[in-house]
Order: C-alpha cells, then structure tokens, then sequence
C-alpha cells in the first residue's frame, strides 16, 4: 500500500475529528455500570461524500439492570435515523430513540437489562452531506474523512470499524487475500501510519445492484482507554469524492440504503445468507450503485447511562 509521513495531512485529519465526548476505558473498574465488549461501525462512503452508518454496540451488564441510555452522540448536524434494535439473552427487544439528536439521543430499550447478562443494541442512521475536508499532496488532489466513531466515557474492550469505499477494484479482485498492495496503490488511496492499530486489513465488496466491487478496509483497535478517540489516517482521491464540507446537497431524495453482497472480510460474519444478512441489519445493508456511546444510571458521563 502506499504510506505517507506527511505531517501536515496527519494533522489535518486528526483535527478534523477533534469532537464534543459521548462515552470512557481500558479494563472495567469496580464501579463501572458495564462493560463495553465490542463496538462495531459499519460505514459506506457514499461518492457525494454523504455516509451510512450501522453502529453496533455489544456489552455486559454489571448492575441491577438498566431501561435506558441516557445520552449517545454526539450525531452529525445533518443525519437521518434509519432504523434501531437490541437483542439479549431472551430474544430480539424494540429500541427507540427520544430527543433531537442535537447532538444526542435518549436510547430507550423495551425491557430492562439484567446483572451479568450480554447486549446488544444497533443503530443505523445517515450523514445527509458530505463529511470530508479538501487537501492536497505532491500537487493532487486528495479528500479527508471528516468522521470518527463515538468516544465512550468507559473503556472500550474491542472497537471495529469497516469502511465500503468509492474506490472501484479489477471485476475479477472479489477476495481479501487477492487486494494486494499493488492494487491498492493503483486505486490512489493513501494511508498514513498504521502501527497504531492491532488491524488494518484491506478486502473487496461486491455491489449486487451494479455488479461492481469496492475497495474496503477493515481497521481493527483493543483496548481503549476512556475518552479515546480511533481516527484511521487515510485519504481518498479527489475525484473519487466530488464534494467537500462545504457543498451543499439537496435532499430531494434520502440517503440511499443499498444491498450488499456475502463475500469474506478479515473479521466478521460477512460470509451469509442473503435472508439472514437482511436479518442482522448491519451486513446487508449498505452498499449501492451510487457508493459508492451508549449506556441507563444518571451517574455516567459520556455515553450517559440512564
């Protein structure tokens, strides 16, 4: 792959994400109200720069039980909540959204949560405009994510994140293992230091609606200390991005929400049947033609327990 050491564009992207805290890390205290196991972001990056986002909390319960989160955000000033769930040991539980996301939610569960028991609660929603910044580097043009994960005020055992993006792959690279480095130079994605991450794994999605197949990236971090940011460097081509911030973008029509193809990713359970893919909401949902914190005690700061 190609790697820069360019300070400048570190620097940028890094600012970029600098953000209001909706969560906190690292191995749970005794006090801790739960634990946070996995946080998993599923994103496709649209070509006009807008996102869809399948967030993916996983924890365990530590106390008598919660109803609630009472705070989780901070959401983009511009998104649309597609759709939210949980599951627990006793089946598939409603979750709802309260407030104006502006920039939090109240995230309401149907039933209350039990000591030592395991979660999970999704949610999808839109950003509905673009969130990259314009850069430059050796005299082309380049495009900088404006977009982190939420920052949680507990620990965080595992976050993942999985980027579909607007970067076409040869019609025959459908693999992980077939994206070499050779093939992701040639898509010009450019990546600042990795080292800092446990994963950093590149593989393909293939779009079912337009038969094409999009470079990704799997970015793997364990054991966030609280309040920790995870802000991949990388930069995607001018002209693989047509707008910036500052672009506006009507809405005449939604964000779209498209259809993905099973394929093999470096971490997860992509490889699945159509019907259970639209089942699990997350990993067969965003895809197109086009590309292409959160816990219920008043005690938590952050991802506000409620």
């Amino acid at each position: 792959m190609r790697r820069i050491a360019l300070l400048s564009l570190a620097t940028l992207l890094v600012a970029l994400l600098v953000a209001p805290v909706a969560a906190r890390w690292g191995v749970a205290a005794q006090s801790d109200p739960i634990t946070l196991d996995l946080v998993d972001n599923y994103v496709t990056v649209l070509s006009d720069g807008r996102l869809n986002v399948c967030y993916t909390l996983t924890f365990t319960e530590l106390e008598s039980g919660r109803d609630r989160f009472r705070a989780v955000g901070p959401f983009p000033d511009n998104h649309t909540i597609v759709s939210s769930s949980g599951s627990g040991p006793d089946g598939v539980f409603t979750v709802t959204l309260s407030g104006d996301g502006q920039p939090y939610y109240q995230v309401n569960f149907e039933r209350s949560t039990s000591k030592g028991q395991q979660y999970e609660v999704m949610i999808r929603y839109t950003v509905d405009r673009s969130v990259f910044d314009e850069t430059t580097y050796e005299g082309q043009s380049y495009r900088a994510i404006g977009w982190a994960p939420f920052e949680w005020s507990l620990p965080i055992t595992r976050q993942e994140i999985r980027y579909i993006l607007p970067l076409e792959l040869p019609e025959d690279i459908t693999q992980a293992e077939q994206v070499t480095d050779e093939i992701v130079n040639a898509s010009g994605l450019l990546v600042n230091d990795t080292s800092d991450f446990d994963r950093w794994v590149y593989f393909s999605t293939p779009d079912e609606q337009s038969g094409k197949n999009w470079l990704s990236l799997f970015v793997r971090k364990d054991n966030l200390r609280p309040e920790t940011g995870m802000v991949p460097s990388f930069f995607l081509p001018g002209s693989a991005i047509s707008t910036t911030k500052e672009t506006p973008i009507p809405l005449d029509q939604p964000t779209l929400i498209p259809t993905l193809v099973s394929t093999t990713t470096p971490s997860g359970p992509l490889g699945l049947p159509k019907n259970v893919r639209d089942a699990v909401g997350c990993l067969g949902a965003f895809v197109s033609a086009v590309v292409l914190g959160l816990v219920g005690d008043d005690n938590v700061d952050g991802g506000l327990l409620g």
